[in-house]
């Protein structure tokens, strides 16, 4: 990572604590989650999925306004060589197999269980949005503490799956396990 990505992170961080303190409420009507998800798939690495039609499928389980405002936002937009598609969640089956990035929110997230069974040691990057997430299977984890968004991360979980994560992003974390 160069100096080029450090921008990028800071920008990041910028952009992130900006959204979380209500100043770009007028500018922007994406939620904190849209924002960040999108950042995340450019400080991770995955490998190459076997069985995946070329694209980089971004799942969401739960949470309609964040799946809404990343399909109309991002699709089409890139992850490497590959185009981003947005796809919506409803049952827990093996599509969940095509995802490389798994969003459930905090009203789903009583089936973490069962998904992380599913996708057990696949490169599939399980991102969370409720407090406890990390210990439950998590890679990553968004909450709001104090009006702002804190950044776990469980790295054990994310090399459990295959999966790199940049140091900048690690070093932006407030829960490392």
């Amino acid at each position: 990572m160069g100096m080029q990505t450090g921008r990028y992170v800071w920008l990041m961080v910028f952009l992130i604590v900006c959204k979380a303190n209500g100043l770009f409420a007028q500018a922007s009507e994406y939620t904190p989650e849209t924002n960040i998800l999108y950042h995340f798939t450019k400080y991770v690495d995955w490998p190459e999925q076997e069985g995946t039609s070329g694209g980089f499928i971004i799942g969401i389980y739960g949470n309609d306004k964040v799946f809404s405002e990343l399909k109309s936002g991002i699709t089409g937009r890139r992850v490497g060589t590959k185009k981003i598609e947005v796809i919506k969640i409803d049952t827990l089956d093996r599509r969940l197999l095509k995802c490389s990035l798994l969003f459930i929110s905090a009203e789903r997230s009583k089936n973490i269980k069962r998904i992380n069974s599913i996708t057990q040691n696949k490169p599939v990057l399980i991102v969370t949005e409720k407090e406890g997430m990390m210990t439950q299977g998590s890679c990553m984890n968004l909450v709001i503490v104090n009006e702002k968004v804190r950044l776990e991360i469980n790295s054990a979980n994310i090399e459990g799956r295959g999966l790199k994560v940049a140091n900048e992003l690690i070093g932006m974390a407030q829960n490392k396990n």
